[in-house]
């Protein structure tokens, strides 16, 4: 989901042993290393890269808004039977409102002038729950504009969470569950 705005100044599975990945989707959607350093610039996406596009610097603000969302997703688990997984329903605001809020709220583009924001995110058990699930989901799957988040040529920084678990109530008693958060900005 886009945000756009002008600065001044989304069951914990005891199983899933990848918890301590940083951003274990982006490491396979974007081909980053695995837990990359503050600063450190994440390859582009074979889909990005396809497109002539630049690598994404990871961000440790944008980072941190899809590490409180995934938070937030995980303990109330209201994801599925049709409520949006950007919207938490005890945040007020729309799904827009409340990614735009997460995202400046971790202090991205403090300093900036306009920026725009972007989040997309998966949730999978059994053989669904995997990193490469939700790449392909993203980009082959979702009729919801995540290809076009992920190869949009405007966005300048990448943030990302995973964790084992499900943040929606279906799959909080399934196998090897993963929830992803992937966050894209630019600060202009």
């Amino acid at each position: 989901m886009p945000v756009r705005g002008r600065g001044g100044s989304s069951h914990e599975n005891p199983h899933a042993t990848r918890t301590a990945v940083v951003s274990f989707a982006a490491a396979v959607a974007l081909s980053v290393p695995l837990v990359p350093a503050a600063g450190a610039p994440i390859a582009a996406a074979p889909a990005r890269a396809r497109l002539g596009l630049s690598q994404l610097p990871f961000n440790s603000e944008l980072t941190a808004a899809a590490r409180s969302h995934l938070d937030a997703s995980l303990a109330q688990k209201w994801w599925g039977n049709g409520r949006n997984p950007h919207q938490n329903p005890q945040v007020s605001g729309s799904a827009n409102d409340q990614i735009g809020r997460r995202i400046r709220g971790a202090g991205y583009c403090a300093n900036g002038g306009s920026w725009n924001g972007y989040e997309i995110v998966y949730n999978g058990w059994g053989g669904a729950s995997t990193p490469k699930a939700a790449v392909n989901w993203w980009l082959n799957i979702s009729t919801q504009g995540h290809a076009e988040i992920i190869r949009n040529a405007s966005v300048t920084d990448i943030g990302a969470a995973s964790r084992g678990g499900a943040a929606d109530r279906a799959g909080a008693n399934q196998s090897q569950a993963g929830t992803y958060v992937v966050t894209f900005g630019r600060c202009g």
